[in-house]
């Protein structure tokens, strides 16, 4: 891997949400808790990283779709210490990616954990029933 540039936990947070609010699992809920904070989708959709405020709310936001200030739930354990970076990936490296042994990743990726195991099966349309690790079955985008 590469280093391409410093990130923070700003941005971090930013395309966490904006990568979420397409995907049908996720969807619903973001929606609920925007409408409840009183925001628009854009400070998940075409966030500003200068706004201080913004960047506040979208913190809430994770915090209370995914736990992500309370180091619970997806985060359970995750460290306050961390150090955001930009890293560029060679395909070979990419191909050695694993996901975190969780048992829904371990099954998408037919015990391997490899995610390029994972990509075929979901070309394939597996899981067929719904993937609670990728919303896969469930019309996610």
């Amino acid at each position: 891997m590469r280093r391409l540039r410093p990130s923070s936990e700003a941005e971090m947070v930013a395309l966490f949400l904006r990568t979420e609010l397409p995907a049908a699992r996720f969807r619903d809920k973001l929606r609920a808790l925007l409408e409840r904070n009183g925001l628009p989708d854009r400070v998940i959709t075409d966030p500003d990283l200068g706004d201080a405020a913004e960047n506040q709310a979208r913190l809430r936001l994770l915090t209370q779709h995914r736990e992500y200030g309370t180091r619970t739930g997806l985060f359970d354990g995750f460290p306050d210490d961390v150090r955001w970076q930009w890293m560029a990936i060679t395909p070979a490296g990419l191909a050695r990616v694993r996901y975190v042994d969780y048992d829904s990743w371990v099954e998408l990726s037919g015990g391997s954990r490899l995610a390029v195991d994972a990509a075929p099966r979901i070309r394939a349309g597996w899981p067929r029933s719904g993937c609670p690790a990728t919303g896969a079955g469930h019309g996610a985008g």
